[in-house]
C-alpha cells in the first residue's frame, strides 16, 4: 500500500524536487507562457530583471528610473496611495479594503513565445491590490452590460442580417460560426500592445458610451452587482447586500479604475498612464468593452450610410479580447484604422489564408 501510494505522489512534492527548483530559482525565473496555459518556461534572472527596467524607463546603468509614456514615477509612498483608496473607496462605495489588500501592485512579465521574435506581456499583478474590490463589482457590472449588449445585438442581426458584435468568448463560439458558412479564406490579426496602447480619455468614453447605450435601453436605473457572491442584474430599485451602480457611478468606477493604477518595482512606486492595467480584474471587460464599442460604432455607421454589402461581409468577424478572425473578407487591413481607435497597431498572423491557426483551432 505504501508502495502504490509512492507512485503515485507528485513528483514535485518530492523533498529532492522542492530541493532542486529553490536551487533553480536562485538564478532563473519560472513563469508561464503566454497563451499556453500549462506551460512553464525558465528564464535567465539579469534578462528578466533587465527586460523589466527597459519597459519601466529605469536606466540599466545608473539604475535611475525616469519612466516613459507608458509609466510615470510618482511622488507617493505605497502607503500613502493605499490609505487614499481606502478612504476614497469607503466614501463612495462602502467599500472597505481588506488587510490583505493594503498593497499596490507588483509588475512581472510572461513570454510570448508564439510571437516571433518573442515579446514580453507585462502585467501589474493585482491579486492583492487596494483597488482589487471595486474593480472586481466593476468586472462583474461590465459581464451584465455586455450580456446586454449581446441581446441587443442580436435583435439588430435578426432584422438586417448584420452582425454589430464581433466579440466570443472562447473558440467553441468561433466553430460554431464558421460551421454555419461557406468559409473561402480566413485572416488572423492581433493587436500587438492592446493594454499599454488605448489612450485612457479614449477607454473611457467608449466604455461610457456603451454604459449609456445600455442603461437608455434596459429602462432601469440600477446595475446591481452582489456584495458577496456573483450575481449580477438591471433593477429599478436598490437591493440590500449589492453596490448598485447608477450610469453615473458606474463611469465613476470606470474612471477611478483607470485613473488609479499604481505598480511598484525595487522600492519604487510608478503610475501607469497611458493603456489598460494589464492584470486587474476589470482589464479584459475594459478592453473588451472598449473593442466591442469601435465595432459596434462602425457597423452602425455602414448601416446609417446604407453601405450594407460591406457591413454584412464584416459580419463574419469574431474577435477573442486582441485576437480577430476575419472569415471570407481579404481587404481588412485596410479597414483597420477606420474600426479601432488611433492609438492600437494590428498586425496579420502570416499570410497564408488557406490553413490558419486562430485561438487553439486549426482551421
Amino acid at each position: 500500500s505504501s508502495g502504490i501510494n509512492a507512485e503515485s505522489q507528485s513528483v514535485l512534492s518530492r523533498i529532492d524536487v522542492k530541493k532542486y527548483i529553490r536551487d533553480l530559482q536562485m538564478d532563473f525565473i519560472i513563469c508561464s507562457i503566454d497563451k499556453a496555459a500549462n506551460n512553464y518556461v525558465v528564464i535567465c534572472k539579469k534578462f528578466y530583471l533587465l527586460t523589466l527596467m527597459k519597459e519601466l524607463g529605469i536606466d540599466i546603468n545608473s539604475y535611475e528610473c525616469i519612466g516613459n509614456i507608458t509609466y510615470q514615477v510618482v511622488d507617493h509612498l505605497e502607503k500613502d496611495l493605499i490609505e487614499k483608496h481606502r478612504i476614497y473607496l469607503k466614501n463612495k462605495f462602502s467599500i472597505s479594503v481588506s488587510q490583505d489588500n493594503m498593497r499596490l501592485p507588483r509588475i512581472f512579465w510572461n513570454p510570448k513565445l508564439h510571437k516571433t521574435p518573442y515579446k514580453a506581456r507585462f502585467i501589474a499583478g493585482a491579486r492583492n491590490s487596494s483597488t482589487k474590490q471595486l474593480s472586481v463589482y466593476l468586472n462583474r457590472a461590465l459581464e451584465v452590460l455586455k450580456n446586454r449588449f449581446c441581446c441587443y445585438c442580436n435583435s439588430i442581426r435578426e432584422r438586417t442580417g448584420i452582425e454589430c458584435d464581433w466579440s466570443i468568448n472562447n473558440s467553441v463560439q468561433f466553430v460554431n460560426h464558421i460551421n454555419t458558412i461557406d468559409l473561402y479564406t480566413l485572416q488572423v490579426y492581433d493587436f500587438t500592445t492592446l493594454y499599454t496602447s488605448l489612450d485612457l480619455k479614449t477607454v473611457e468614453t467608449l466604455v461610457g458610451e456603451m454604459i449609456d447605450l445600455i442603461f437608455n435601453k434596459s429602462y432601469n436605473k440600477y446595475l446591481c452587482v452582489e456584495r458577496f457572491g456573483d450575481r449580477g442584474f438591471f433593477a429599478k430599485k436598490e437591493y440590500n447586500g449589492y453596490l448598485c451602480f447608477t450610469a453615473s457611478s458606474l463611469k465613476e468606477a470606470v474612471h477611478y479604475i483607470l485613473n488609479n493604477t499604481y505598480i511598484c518595482f525595487a522600492g519604487i512606486v510608478l503610475k501607469q498612464v497611458k493603456g489598460i492595467p494589464m492584470g486587474g480584474n476589470s482589464s479584459s471587460q475594459l478592453a473588451d468593452v472598449t473593442l466591442s464599442k469601435s465595432e459596434f460604432n462602425y457597423q452602425m455607421s455602414l448601416i446609417k450610410n446604407k453601405r450594407f454589402n460591406l457591413a454584412k461581409r464584416l459580419s463574419n468577424n469574431k474577435r477573442y479580447v486582441d485576437d480577430l478572425g476575419v472569415a471570407n473578407y481579404g481587404n481588412f487591413e485596410g479597414r483597420i484604422s477606420e474600426v479601432y481607435p488611433a492609438d492600437l497597431l494590428m498586425e496579420r498572423s502570416g499570410e497564408n489564408d488557406k490553413n490558419v491557426n486562430y485561438l487553439d483551432v486549426n482551421v
